[in-house]
């Protein structure tokens, strides 16, 4: 299995609920932003939660996609399940807008 790091992680996160979303430009979307502030119900969660199994090739179970209730929450498990020691930071992490398509380097890491 190749490296995977936390920038690829939460910017494949962004693409995907772009894409699934059908969110437009003006949407912002960051670390922080809740499934319900983005009117997402169980079956959006769903099908980005399998469309990032496929990205990553692995298995997200419904008892934790049940569970999840933000892009942090999404993140975070995401990073556990992918062996990343190490997350962003939100404080720094509320720069990186979906629409950019591109993670501020500044970002501080923190050990899991």
């Amino acid at each position: 299995m190749r490296k995977i790091y936390e920038e690829e992680i939460l910017k494949k996160i962004y693409e995907i609920m772009r894409e699934n979303l059908y969110l437009g430009k003006d949407i912002k979307i960051d670390m922080l932003s809740k499934f319900s502030d983005l009117d997402m119900d169980e079956l959006d969660i769903v099908e980005i939660a399998m469309d990032l199994e496929d990205e990553f090739d692995i298995l997200i179970p419904d008892r934790k996609t049940d569970k999840m209730k933000s892009v942090m929450d999404l993140y975070v498990y995401l990073c556990k399940v992918l062996g990343v020691k190490k997350v962003l930071n939100v404080k720094k992490v509320l720069d990186a807008e979906i629409g950019s398509g591109e993670i501020n380097s500044r970002f501080e890491i923190l050990d899991l």
